[in-house]
């Protein structure tokens, strides 16, 4: 066996293990009569592994970060463009990509800073009116399981 195949083989066992709770063994559901709270039932399930993967995501970066394997990117952030290796051993290489950031306008201190230089109020409003989109609204769903958990809210957009 190679040294990449049992890495290979145990993350493939992970992913299979995660697939399966909710689904089989000891956390396999009871059965429903309708296909509409078997639908219901995975997504609660859906949304507490999910929430469950954040949680343990987020402590892993803190572990790399307090380890040296990756760097504290919110204090210390690379330039945009920036692409490479930060880590590299036997079994994992971490990789950073610095995406382009989004650029956005303080409405409100754009406004302002028009009115400062003498434009009207009401030119201002119009414009700003006709350069106003409204972007579709995000839907948060939640599942809370009867006597049981709740799960995370899990926005949609």
């Amino acid at each position: 066996m190679s040294a990449t195949t049992r890495p290979t083989m145990i993350i493939d066992r992970i992913v299979n293990a995660f697939a399966s709770l909710g689904r089989n063994g000891a956390t396999k559901p009871p059965t429903f009569e309708r296909n509409s709270s078997a639908a219901a039932w995975e997504y609660h399930v859906a949304s507490a592994l999910e929430t469950s993967a954040r949680a343990r995501k987020q402590a892993a970066v803190k572990t790399c970060i307090e380890t040296g394997v990756m760097f504290d990117h919110v204090a210390e952030p690379l330039p945009p463009g920036t692409e490479r290796i930060i880590y590299d051993n036997d079994l994992v290489q971490m990789q950073v990509k610095v995406n382009k950031p989004t650029e956005s306008i303080d409405h409100k201190a754009f406004c302002n800073a028009l009115e400062a230089e003498g434009v009207d109020v009401r030119i201002i409003a119009a414009a700003a009116l006709r350069a106003t989109k409204t972007n579709k609204a995000a839907h948060a769903f939640r599942t809370i399981m009867k006597g049981g958990t709740e799960s995370g809210s899990d926005s949609i957009k």
